[in-house]
């Protein structure tokens, strides 16, 4: 989705990407940043960029995920933590 991490992205990004509402896209953002999975850049307002945090329990979700897709195929990925 972000081909640039350093770059960042907006909540109109997310608006445009997922085809959801501002405030839709206003309580997603927050609800990231309270998990820690994303950072508020130095803008504010509309100019408000985030960016992705490393977060290792999010690494260790994405392996068990890839993990089980390739070994079990025709069962469902559990989301282990």
């Amino acid at each position: 989705v972000l081909k640039e991490q350093n770059k960042g992205f907006t909540n109109k990004d997310c608006v445009n990407l997922f085809k959801i509402s501002r405030e839709s896209a206003k309580r997603d953002l927050k609800n990231l940043l309270d998990l820690g999975l994303i950072q508020k850049g130095e803008a504010a307002g509309r100019s408000t960029k985030y960016l992705l945090v490393y977060n290792r329990r999010l690494d260790k979700l994405r392996l068990n995920l890839v993990y089980k897709k390739k070994c079990c195929a025709k069962k469902q990925p559990s989301l282990e933590i």
